[in-house]
């Protein structure tokens, strides 16, 4: 499929597997906490998951499994619109706004080497899904982990401008605040 152009097929075929590489992308079950709260919500993205051919990696455990994801060839989803603790995250812009984002998918991108390539699923009048795979976003030339990742918040803010009704959002994205300067 050209990259460039986006690609119209059904929920079932949207949910498959991918060949390899590390991906960044919005809307797709990949990472859940195991607290509580949460049980549910991992309960439903295991067995959709399940249904589909993929595989859910818990956030406790992600670092191990991605990289042995990678090895086997598969490619990995990960969310990246999601508020990020202080100590996962770097705060980069998002809508102008500083947000803390997870450093995680830059590092693990710039250790391995596999290419972040933005996909995007957007929902059709006809309830179909669209695919949106978007060309892979480059390593910075000094490799620093925020002008990265500030690159992967810049193509989900692309992708959330051009259909902003799509965007879930559920939780307090900039919850987490950079801390006073003071002087």
């Amino acid at each position: 499929m050209d990259s460039q152009r986006a690609a119209t097929i059904d929920a079932a075929e949207a949910a498959k597997p991918f060949d390899s590489g590390l991906v960044a992308i919005k809307r797709v079950l990949v990472g859940f906490d195991e607290r509580p709260a949460s049980r549910d919500a991992l309960a439903l993205g295991k067995a959709l998951c399940e249904r589909s051919g993929a595989e859910l990696i818990v956030k406790h455990r992600a670092v191990r499994e991605v990289m042995q994801a990678l090895r086997r060839g598969r490619m990995v989803g990960i969310l990246l619109d999601q508020n990020a603790t202080r100590g996962e995250g770097v705060f980069v812009p998002f809508f102008g706004v500083p947000a803390s984002t997870s450093k995680g998918l830059a590092l693990l991108a710039l250790r391995t080497g596999a290419p972040v390539v933005p996909v995007f699923l957007r929902r059709e009048p006809d309830g179909r899904h669209c695919m949106d795979v978007r060309p892979p976003l480059p390593a910075p030339p000094d490799e620093d982990v925020l002008t990265y990742t500030a690159a992967f918040n810049a193509a989900i803010e692309a992708a959330i401008r051009r259909a902003p009704e799509q965007w879930l959002w559920m939780h307090a994205r900039w919850r987490t605040r950079p801390r006073e300067v003071v002087s």
